[in-house]
């Protein structure tokens, strides 16, 4: 006989939560792989369907979970639903005013001497490492796999790799939707272009020459 609570705790970056039952009882722990079919990622507050099942060390554990009211046609979006993506063209205008302008500075920076070459590599190498992160992230969510934790994920922004994650974002289609997300990752951008700015001063190329000697 199934179960039905609801999805309590549920951290989408690692795929596990608990489900409290409904009408009380003891909480059980669930993974993403117990979900026999999803439309979409649950997420807290959710209600589901579920069987408990004791593990080797005798912790409950939910098995057979599926979403309520969910089923594999829900999977199947509506033609008159589905947005069509906007065309490249339309992508790459919407990349370039966020990216060209800080290109031109940066590098205006560097021709007048008022940054250092090194500057813009450890762009270029944050950025790089950034695009990989993403990707491995989304290709991690679709297959249910050790999601790469947020946090992660906007450090690399903060370090200078936010235009690699810029693009990745455009690009894979990933964390373009989540609007917590994309608060936190622009405030990243906005405290990295502020210690750019510092850096521009004088004090700020007194440190660059002492840490690049």
């Amino acid at each position: 006989m199934k179960l039905r609570g609801k999805l309590l705790n549920w951290d989408d970056n690692r795929g596990f939560g608990f489900v409290e039952p409904q009408g009380g009882g003891q909480r059980a722990f669930v993974h993403i792989k117990a979900f026999s079919f999803y439309s979409r990622r649950p997420q807290s507050g959710d209600m589901i369907q579920y069987q408990t099942r004791q593990d080797r060390k005798g912790k409950i554990k939910a098995v057979e979970v599926s979403l309520v009211n969910d089923s594999p046609s829900a999977a199947k979006p509506s033609r008159r639903k589905t947005a069509k993506p906007p065309p490249p063209g339309n992508r790459n205008k919407m990349r370039l005013p966020v990216l060209l302008p800080f290109a031109a500075l940066l590098s205006g920076a560097i021709l007048f001497g008022r940054l250092p070459v090194e500057v813009a590599y450890v762009y270029l190498l944050a950025s790089l490492i950034a695009l990989v992160m993403y990707a491995t992230d989304k290709s991690a969510a679709r297959k249910n796999r050790w999601r790469t934790p947020e946090s992660q994920l906007h450090l690399i922004a903060l370090v200078g790799g936010w235009p690699g994650a810029y693009l990745a974002q455009q690009w894979l289609r990933h964390k373009s939707a989540k609007r917590d997300f994309k608060a936190m990752f622009w405030f990243t951008v906005l405290l990295n272009l502020v210690g750019l700015g510092y850096l521009l001063t004088e004090s700020g190329h007194k440190l660059l020459a002492g840490l690049i000697g």
